[in-house]
This record gives structure tokens, sequence and C-alpha cells, in this order.
């Protein structure tokens, strides 16, 4: 298959109409599938039924799909007070179609990336929604593009709204130790899939508090080696009988990390079971990258969770 995807490929630069630095990027992608079981997304299936379990016949189809290509802006701008301000805003077309029988192709927009940063020479600052610190790495594939390979298959990650600071230091041109600490939107994946335009608090929310990530990682070339941690707190609510109970949830060490694609999203479980504390997962996932030549690499990629 082609190169990876996150690779850096070098963009035209244009200027704006107040002469900023702007450089446009993306990518123009086109997805064909056959399945042969039924699943949850067919573009971008996450887990599969048992072969022959959908009595419509729908557990094989064929189909195709630009809805993961994307385009981004990444602004440079000047120095102020030693740091070199920037930003970058990506979007892609994965959050849906409208209610119409020709809509398959009317792809709507979802927000991926849209962050700002200070650059002193050793310290950054970044606010916005970004890759989370405490899971920034995927697996290289074009077909998922849009939803990381092995979401809920070993792979955690999420782009979360955040205030991040990290400090470099580098040993030489290719050995760099850099450590993040971010304060980040305490959402553990309860959420409600249905449209809606309100935002009720979830059981994150209800702890009072951000969620904590950390990372440390040390580089040297291509050699890379990190070590991540999450915390969360919230509280979840609900009826045992006739009761209304409140009980903690803390989310760490494997347990209340749904919005992290953990499983199969399950977070919380409801009050009174085994899960009201934050259901506990255990997984990971492994890749091996054979590069032929600087445009033609192969990935073979294994994930489990339990």
């Amino acid at each position: 298959m082609p190169a990876s995807p996150a690779a850096k490929v070098d963009a035209p630069a244009v200027t704006s109409v107040a002469r900023l630095p702007v450089v446009i990027y993306g990518t123009a992608l086109l997805n064909s599938f056959y399945n042969t079981s039924l699943n949850n997304n067919q573009d971008v299936p996450l887990f599969a039924g048992k072969q022959g379990s959908d009595a419509t016949g729908g557990d094989k189809n064929f189909g195709m799909t630009v809805r993961q290509s994307r385009v981004g802006l990444r602004y440079t701008g000047p120095r102020v007070g030693g740091a070199l301000l920037g930003g970058t805003v990506e979007v892609d077309m994965f959050s849906g179609n409208a209610t119409l029988p020709n809509s398959v192709g009317f792809d709507v927009p979802r927000l991926r990336l849209a962050i700002g940063r200070a650059d002193w020479k050793n310290i950054s600052v970044i606010g916005g929604q970004d890759w989370s610190v405490f899971a920034p790495l995927n697996p290289t594939s074009f077909a998922g593009f849009a939803i990381p390979d092995l979401a809920a298959s070993g792979n955690l990650w999420i782009r979360t709204p955040q205030l991040r600071a990290e400090v470099q230091h580098s040993f030489s041109d290719k050995q760099k130790l850099l450590f993040q600490i971010a304060a980040t939107d305490p959402n553990v994946g309860d959420y409600s899939s249905t449209f809606s335009t309100v935002r009720t608090a979830g059981v994150g929310e209800r702890g009072r508090l951000p969620g904590f990530d950390s990372r440390l990682s040390y580089a040297d070339g291509g050699l890379g080696l990190g070590l991540s941690s999450h915390y969360g707190r919230g509280k979840n609510a609900g009826l045992v009988g006739t009761r209304t109970l409140q009980t903690a949830v803390d989310s760490y060490a494997g347990r209340a990390l749904g919005v992290f694609s953990s499983g199969l999203g399950e977070s919380v479980g409801a009050v009174g079971t085994a899960g009201q504390h934050g259901v506990a997962s255990r997984g990971g996932w492994l890749q091996v990258q054979m590069n032929w030549t600087k445009l033609w690499q192969t990935n073979l990629v294994y994930g489990s969770i339990r």
C-alpha cells in the first residue's frame, strides 16, 4: 500500500488577504469495500457480527465512499514575547448524511482539529481540540482514515478539547526528550448517539473537574519510547428500586475509557451493576511496518481487547 497518510507532505503555501502565511493541505480519498458479514459501520468497520446473522442479506455488501477525505489550514504567525504563534483547523466529511434518498454522497463536514499554539525554544502551550496526549499513536492505514484502525480492538484514541503544556529537551538533532501534560474535557463517552443541539452534563462533567493526561517520551531518530497516564473523575446516578443513588466514577488503569474507543465504547454501567464505577478493559495493538521504497510500504497490524 502507499506510504503512511501521517507522513509529512509538502503543501503549497498561500497568502491570505491579511498577508498571513497559511498552508493548505489535504487528502482526496476514494475507498471501495466488500463485506462478507454484518458490521457496525460498513465503510469503516469496528466490529463484525456472525456471518448470515442479517435476515435481509445485508451482511454481504459492496460500496464506495469519499467521505474520509480531509482538508486543513495550518497557520504560522509572528513571534510575540519570544513565542512563535501558530494554529491548525482540519475537517473531514465523516459527520453523516442528509436524510434524502440520494444523499449517500452528501457528506457533512466534521471538525477534527482546531488548535492554537505558542512555541518557545523548549516550551509550548497548546489550546483547542487536538489528539489526546494519553494515546497519540495509531496504526497506518488508508482504509481506516477517518476512524483509526483497531478502534474498539485495542487501539485507544480520541481528539478532544484540551489545554496542554509541553517541555522538550534535545540531546542532539535526533535525540529528544518530551514531557506533555494536559487538562482535557472530562467526557468519558456516555453521551447519546442521537442527534441533538443540546448538550447535557454527562458522567465525567458531573465530577466537576477536567480530565488529566500526561506523557513522557524519548525519540532517537526512528526509534521512540513513551509512557502515558490518564485520570478522570465522574459521578454516576440512577435508580435502584425507588431510591436515587450516586456513585463515584474514576477513569484510570483501563477503567471508564469508552470515549477512547475501549472495547465497544462501553464506559460506565448503570448504578447497581458491576460497571457502576466504570467498565474495566484490557488490550493493546502491534504494527510491523516494512518500507520497500520511499512510496511503498506494507503494514501488518494486530489488536485485541477484553
